[in-house]
């Protein structure tokens, strides 16, 4: 079996980073896939994820021993809100506005901050090898390494969202797509696997 180097990701590996999703995780995530997007459309998007979270210092990636990128979890910080801002990393972390203010909630009963998977992806090559259990184990270490009270995460795939379960996880929101409506009262996404629900997962640092 071939050698795998788990590392932590750099400013300068951004553009490789993004050829990695752009090429693989664009094609395979289901939402994307459901709607047709297209990597012109997508990369901004990716790009913003992404350099969020080369500077917050959380995101890895894995290489194989031809040293090409064959995995990554993007993640920040997402912060408690406060009355101020007095955290140490101003405009690289997710404060709590639009969508996720459906976690507020969660976020009012916790003490600091949560460590943020925005992105977890693995080569169609690679797959069913154990890498997601391992890059996620590896997330979990570092959240608790720094101080983290939990880790949370946006589970948009039917796979990833067993993966998180069985790593022991809890859905703390979830969409099902049926119920995600244009104006005309049209299903706007329908994914062709079993994904039919997007969720929020979450996990305490134990």
């Amino acid at each position: 079996m071939a050698t795998l180097q788990l590392e932590q990701a750099t400013t300068s590996q951004e553009d490789d980073i993004m050829q990695f999703l752009l090429s693989d995780f664009l094609h395979r995530e289901p939402l994307n896939e459901a709607l047709g997007l297209s990597a012109a459309g997508c990369a901004p998007f990716f790009r913003h994820l992404l350099r969020k979270g080369l500077r917050s210092g959380n995101s890895m990636v894995i290489r194989d021993d031809k040293g090409q990128i064959i995995a990554t979890h993007v993640a920040s910080f997402l912060y408690r809100p406060t009355g101020s801002n007095n955290n140490n990393n101003d405009g690289d972390n997710f404060q709590i506005e639009g969508d996720i203010q459906k976690i507020a909630g969660l976020l009012d009963r916790l003490d600091e901050q949560l460590f943020y998977i925005m992105i977890v992806s693995v080569s169609s090559n690679h797959q069913r090898q154990g890498i997601a259990n391992r890059i996620m184990r590896n997330a979990e270490e570092q959240a608790r390494s720094k101080g983290c009270q939990g880790l949370l995460a946006e589970a948009t795939a039917h796979n990833s969202q067993k993966m998180f379960e069985k790593l022991g996880y809890e859905v703390i929101y979830e969409l099902q797509h049926k119920d995600y409506l244009d104006e005309a009262g049209k299903q706007i996404i329908k994914c062709h696997d079993a994904t039919d629900r997007a969720q929020l997962v979450f996990k305490r640092c134990s």
